[in-house]
């Protein structure tokens, strides 16, 4: 099986996972049947928003799934539409999301646990609003808060 993991240098195994797949400088390509990792460019990073390419690039390496820790709607849907599975993970290495991946905890990333962008290209927490700055970051950190605490939100018959 090919895995994807999105990130921000070419470590490799020991590269450092972005937070937004379609983003990502890089793409670190591991097929987890001979742990050989291979990093390619993301061709697309500086897309307009809703424009990602990921989906179209990730089915030309053959990737069966993506580890990511966020990713948009419509980059979610395209992916899954064509058979790669979206998984979130919290892992800040490559290594980490593996490994994470193989023990299996990882959950399906869903739409409404989604990245998005508003009309402006800025983050919003979802639906389209966005968050006032209350100092550097202070954005970012709240969604990656509210992505996260969606993510890994008990589901309906988890103890």
């Amino acid at each position: 099986m090919r895995v994807c993991v999105p990130t921000i240098d070419q470590g490799g195994p020991r590269g450092l996972v972005a937070w937004h797949a379609g983003r990502a400088p890089y793409y670190t390509l591991v097929n987890t049947e001979t742990g050989q990792a291979t990093v390619v460019t993301n061709q697309h990073a500086d897309h307009v928003p809703g424009r990602c390419k990921t989906a179209e690039d990730l089915r030309a390496h053959r990737v069966d799934a993506v580890v990511c820790h966020g990713m948009g709607r419509r980059s979610i849907d395209r992916l899954n539409r064509s058979g790669i599975v979206v998984l979130a993970s919290r892992a800040e290495t490559v290594a980490a999301a593996l490994e994470a991946f193989r023990t299996g905890v990882l959950r399906p990333l869903t739409a409404d646990a989604a990245v998005g962008l508003d009309h402006r290209g800025r983050h919003a927490r979802g639906r389209g609003r966005t968050r006032r700055r209350r100092g550097p970051h202070a954005a970012s950190r709240s969604m990656a808060e509210e992505v996260s605490r969606r993510m890994y939100a008990p589901r309906s018959g988890d103890q």
